[in-house]
């Protein structure tokens, strides 16, 4: 046992005589505890903890607010990416994932890009597009 830090092996063996075959694998490992000492808690000291003041959560948009500050995204810009969604609404990652694909099945958005890095764009009639407005590819 090491205990100056607290550390302590335990042997399991069988019983051995001066006759028994393979004598070294007789001998295993039962376990490995560390139970840490007095004197080394107490060098290391004591831990202040205090509680966050606020947690992020998303803002609280309407469809309708959402749809606002779309249009206004799109009125400069021709492509969105997840990252630009959270900072047009403010919201954190899973929620935005969350009004994306609410916006995708509304077929207001659409997915130009592959899967696991999509793009997305306004589809024709939505956030000041026109019905002949094609997204490049």
């Amino acid at each position: 046992m090491l205990k100056a830090i607290g550390l302590q092996i335990r042997l399991n063996r069988e019983q051995i005589s001066a006759d028994t075959p393979r004598r070294n694998s007789k001998v295993k490992l039962k376990a490995i505890q560390f139970r840490s000492d007095k004197k080394l808690k107490q060098s290391v000291g004591y831990i202040k903890t205090k509680q966050m003041k606020r947690v992020k959560h998303s803002a609280k948009l309407s469809e309708i607010e959402i749809d606002m500050r779309l249009k206004e995204y799109f009125s400069d810009h021709q492509i969105m990416q997840r990252s630009d969604f959270q900072g047009i609404t403010g919201m954190v990652r899973s929620t935005a994932m969350i009004h994306i694909r609410r916006l995708r099945q509304e077929g207001k958005l659409q997915n130009i890009g592959i899967p696991s890095q999509p793009i997305y764009v306004p589809t024709p009639r939505f956030y000041g597009k026109f019905r002949d407005y094609q997204p490049v590819k």
